[in-house]
């Protein structure tokens, strides 16, 4: 509790509060639903280009948010988001009819075409510089409980911290050697103290743009056997405006997280055969660096967009219940590519685009432990539309095919159908809610498996229901289609939650979710229940 209190204190010299929302367990590289970057995906995981960057501080649930994307991460993308209005409800009939008007726009175009300030992918607007002002300018009025903020030169800090205590209960399968064989279940469960910090700057200047962000979580075991561990990120993007329409974004990010180990190597050394009552004895430590360069240029009604992209992923060491050390290299790669869009606004709603991504990932050692050249090139064409009739409605869809060309001729290559979303829809005042499709392929480092191709969808929403209540839930779902000999799973996640906040700075919250995994495989299914409970300070 001691490293939690002086997390408190380092972060706040006053009250301040943050939102823990979880997502589907196996994260993803690239924030590929729109969550924040900072959290790595698996080894060898690689998600689709051109999709929304996404941001999270797991919670002891591991519910999944699909990832990164490493040509336009932000992640950001907290389901728990606060929202602000003038009231606390919105006449129906006013909500029914702008609902009306912005689908109708949506289908028909019906905006002035020749309106100055058209939305559009890649336009730079110059916004006036702010006062010389100490806090964020926040109307009492209007958002009575909203952070307040730190003004620090000329940007704009927002702190979050979650104080409090989860209850997690996992129950796994297992095929157990016997006498007799067969397929047995256990039940771990504990408590854990967890002190969650969440930093956000941004910078106020007329031209360009600078955004900092920072994640991290520490728990630390109050009670019980089950375990958790620390994991935290930061991201950066910067913007420079070359011009009204041209604009040049640098963006990178870092994320250190602890996993089950995942090498041949290990699977082989303490498989129950050979060696009865051998387990492994840590989490070895996954840490990945990513970036970007994207240019984006709007002529007319012409859309581009060009994008460098690059990833690190390294692994640790596993330790095993004997004392015996294994190294886990063969996981390690390095991701470099690029992708390219172009698109046509055929309205100041709709901008069809087509989209071509290509990239490369180079193992560090070749061959793996088992013997196999997993070096892949991965390209992907994709028909998409991106749209936008502000805060009502706005986001992009695509689909197209995707595929992942294995050098070694033993593995089976990985390709099928891309489906990608990330979708934004408020259907009335003090209610938010996203959806987000992902497809993404991932290596293996089982013999016989190439990887497999991920489908994942999320939904979530957020609702005010009085000034000082915030309600939000989450469902997830994914389904694995391995390339190979095993069997395919399907895993899905769901969470309700609450905040109540007694002033501006200091709430109540807690939240409440359940995730489970099913398979043709009865050994490998899983289910998994965790309740939080604590306090919410902001600045």
């Amino acid at each position: 509790m001691c490293a939690a209190a002086g997390l408190a204190v380092v972060a706040f010299p006053a009250l301040a509060p943050a939102q823990l929302v979880p997502i589907l367990r196996g994260d993803v590289e690239e924030n590929v639903l729109g969550l924040p970057s900072g959290r790595p995906g698996r080894a060898g995981e690689t998600a689709p280009a051109g999709t929304a960057p996404a941001q999270t501080t797991g919670a002891a649930t591991g519910l999944p948010d699909p990832g990164r994307d490493a040509a336009a991460d932000a992640t950001g993308a907290d389901l728990s988001t606060q929202l602000s209005g003038p009231s606390l409800f919105d006449d129906d009939e006013a909500a029914a009819d702008g609902e009306a008007d912005a689908i109708g726009a949506l289908i028909t175009g019906s905006v002035d075409p020749f309106e100055e300030d058209e939305p559009g992918f890649g336009r730079v607007e110059a916004v006036a510089p702010a006062g010389p002002v100490q806090t964020r300018a926040v109307s009492d009025e209007t958002a009575p409980y909203a952070p307040l903020g730190l003004r620090v030169g000329t940007f704009d800090v927002t702190t979050t911290l979650d104080l409090g205590a989860t209850y997690l209960r996992t129950t796994t399968a297992f095929n157990d050697p016997g006498p007799p064989a067969g397929v047995r279940e256990t039940t771990s469960e504990g408590t854990f103290g967890e002190a969650a910090l969440s930093v956000r700057a941004g910078s106020d200047w007329a031209r360009h743009a600078l955004d900092l962000g920072f994640d991290g979580r520490l728990p630390f075991r109050i009670s019980g056997d089950e375990d958790q561990s620390a994991s935290f990120g930061a991201d950066a993007a910067l913007r420079l405006d070359i011009d009204r329409d041209t604009a040049l974004t640098a963006s990178g990010g870092y994320s250190y997280t602890q996993d089950d180990p995942g090498s041949a190597a290990v699977f082989e050394a303490i498989d129950p055969i050979r060696f009865p009552g051998v387990g492994t004895a840590n989490e070895p430590v996954v840490q990945t660096f990513d970036g970007a360069l994207t240019l984006s240029r709007q002529a007319g009604n012409l859309r581009g967009l060009a994008e460098v992209n690059g990833l690190r992923q390294t692994v640790g060491d596993a330790r095993l219940s004997n004392g015996t050390t294994i190294p886990q290299d063969d996981l390690d790669y390095t991701r470099y590519g690029g992708r390219l869009r172009g698109g046509y606004a055929i309205s100041p709603v709709l901008t069809p685009f087509v989209e071509v991504e290509v990239s490369r990932r180079v193992m560090d050692e070749r061959p793996d432990t088992s013997g196999l050249d997993r070096n892949a090139l991965r390209y992907a064409l994709r028909l998409g539309t991106a749209f936008d009739r502000g805060e009502k409605l706005s986001g992009e869809v695509a689909i197209g095919y995707v595929r992942e060309d294995i050098a070694d001729a033993a593995l089976a290559d990985i390709a099928g159908l891309s489906v990608n979303a990330d979708l934004r829809w408020s259907p009335r005042r003090e209610t938010d809610v996203r959806f987000g499709l992902a497809t993404v392929t991932t290596t293996s480092s089982a013999a016989d498996t190439s990887g497999s191709l991920i489908y994942a969808a999320n939904l979530g929403v957020q609702h005010r229901a009085r000034a000082n209540l915030e309600l939000n839930g989450e469902v997830s779902v994914q389904y694995e289609d391995v390339v190979g000999p095993g069997e395919d799973t399907v895993t899905a996640a769901g969470l309700v939650g609450a905040t109540y906040w007694f002033n501006r700075f200091m709430g109540l919250t807690g939240r409440v979710g359940h995730e489970r995994t099913f398979s043709d495989d009865p050994a490998e299914e899983t289910r998994s229940s965790n309740v939080f409970v604590g306090v919410r300070l902001q600045r």
